[in-house]
């Protein structure tokens, strides 16, 4: 057998084996809600205990288990800033710049005029398109989270 048939006999070994793990991840995601949905519990506490799974997962380092389950969450809490923050953070660990902004534009839409929630949305902005090379515009994002982060020290006091 040539070289470069070995090469796609790996290739598509090593890929159904990916395949069979994100199979089992999404069947352990699924399993948590199952039961809690079963029970009837409130939609919130569901996305609750998701994000506390997310967490666990970012933890050990598997972020594409934790973007599993936040993407979950999503579903029961659409517009929690919250979950949208959390899954622009992951996008952002995964080098996924362009999904990480947009989840942050999301936590800040949904942010309910929390300067706090909002300024930490704008500097995920910053980071993510200072990481894209596009330094125009990751200064406008720091500028905008300056100002807010400003706000917040004035009405501390």
């Amino acid at each position: 057998m040539g070289y470069p048939w070995r090469l796609l006999i790996v290739v598509l070994t090593v890929s159904g084996c990916v395949a069979d793990s994100e199979r089992g991840r999404s069947q352990q995601v699924s399993e948590i809600e199952k039961r809690m949905v079963k029970q009837d519990v409130d939609k919130g506490v569901v996305a609750e205990r998701l994000l506390q799974e997310a967490n666990n997962a970012r933890m050990v380092g598997d972020t594409y288990l934790a973007i599993d389950y936040t993407k979950r969450a999503k579903y029961y809490t659409p517009e929690s800033p919250v979950i949208w923050f959390q899954l622009a953070q992951l996008y952002l660990q995964q080098g996924r710049y362009k999904e990480a902004e947009a989840s942050a534009l999301r936590t800040i839409r949904y942010s309910n005029n929390s300067t706090q929630i909002q300024a930490k949305g704008w500097r995920l902005i910053e980071q993510s398109r200072l990481l894209l090379g596009r330094e125009d515009r990751a200064q406008y994002a720091g500028t905008r989270a300056a100002e807010l982060e400003r706000e917040q020290v004035f009405f501390k006091d």
